[in-house]
């Protein structure tokens, strides 16, 4: 039977519904402003409760603070003709498509109180850290923006952790192991402290003290304290090496702990922690190699930290929108 939490409720599951029309129709009338079946489908469901009329303001509000595009208006009756706009260019495309990804994580996120996580029984909201206890006593911190869920059975006690970083502290139970899935990846234990990164391009696996068993593809691989092992997303190859004790879930203590990892990494990791979204808009320094110890509570300013040193460069685009770009980048 699954663990729910305080938020998991049927008012949660009204809200990530709404989200979800609310963001369709966003998305449908921003790729095409002219359809007329868009329009008319959107006139309808604003007419359908008021508390869409609320949504769809929201929405608005947060895509004007970004400053790039005026509102989208929505229909009041029945839709008319719309001039086809001019196609814009690459850049302003690419832009404007940065701004509305931004838009929808955080404002529509904002405006119904919770993180786009639907049906998930435990989550951490943006820039916040949860701590959960499980009803073995088993204790679960999730870094922002963490998602998981939790099925205990009389001989597991199975979790799945959607995405994100999470630190797991098992309570010991040899009758009823402790299954973590993240995506392909399981990790079985009957009592230890470990760490689960699910990031875009990887699953990560560290173990602070006891033991945990892997098991990825149908390979399996047994884990000390100090060791880690990642596991790639697109072909399921292995890395396997040892850690610091200290570097394991370091965001649990506000720090950000990478040695020769990608940029990509680094900004995905330090996004979590920022009221809003970062776009790294440069392909080429998207490899680059970063290593050092970053202040997770001033966001922008352990981006700053990293990203400067190799020559980049970063740019506000409203309230809530980091662009980080390439040094060779005129903008």
């Amino acid at each position: 039977m699954a663990v729910g939490a305080a938020g998991d409720s049927r008012e949660d599951a009204a809200r990530d519904r709404l989200i979800a029309e609310a963001t369709a129709r966003f998305l449908r009338l921003r790729t095409d402003p002219a359809d007329p079946a868009g329009r008319a489908d959107l006139a309808r469901w604003l007419a359908a409760s008021p508390r869409h009329g609320e949504v769809w303001r929201a929405l608005e509000r947060t895509w004007r603070a970004t400053g790039l595009l005026g509102p989208l208006a929505a229909p009041q009756s029945a839709p008319s003709p719309v001039r086809r706009p001019a196609r814009p260019s690459k850049r302003g495309r690419r832009l404007t498509a940065f701004a509305l990804a931004a838009s929808l994580a955080l404002g529509i996120g904002a405006l119904v109180g919770g993180p786009l996580w639907p049906g998930a029984d435990y989550r951490a909201g943006a820039a916040g850290i949860a701590a959960i206890v499980l009803e073995d006593g088993s204790r679960v911190r999730l870094d922002a923006g963490s998602a998981l869920d939790v099925a205990y059975g009389p001989d597991r006690r199975d979790v799945a952790l959607r995405d994100g970083p999470a630190f797991f502290e098992v309570e010991p139970d040899t009758a009823r192991p402790f299954v973590v899935r993240a995506g392909a990846v399981e990790v079985t234990v009957t009592g230890t402290a470990f760490a689960i990164d699910v990031s875009a391009s990887e699953v990560g696996v560290s173990v602070e003290h006891g033991g945990v068993r892997v098991v990825s593809a149908g390979r399996s691989a047994l884990l000390a304290p100090g060791e880690r092992m990642r596991i790639a997303k697109a072909d399921g190859a292995v890395v396997r090496d040892r850690v610091p004790l200290s570097a394991i879930g370091s965001w649990r203590r506000g720090r950000l702990l990478v040695e020769d990892r990608a940029l990509s990494e680094v900004v995905e990791a330090v996004e979590r922690h920022f009221a809003g979204a970062i776009i790294l808009g440069d392909d080429a320094m998207a490899g680059q190699r970063v290593t050092g110890v970053f202040d997770l509570g001033d966001p922008e300013r352990a981006l700053r930290a990293a990203v400067e040193p190799l020559g980049g460069k970063i740019r506000r685009l409203g309230p809530w929108l980091l662009m980080v770009s390439g040094p060779s980048d005129p903008r």
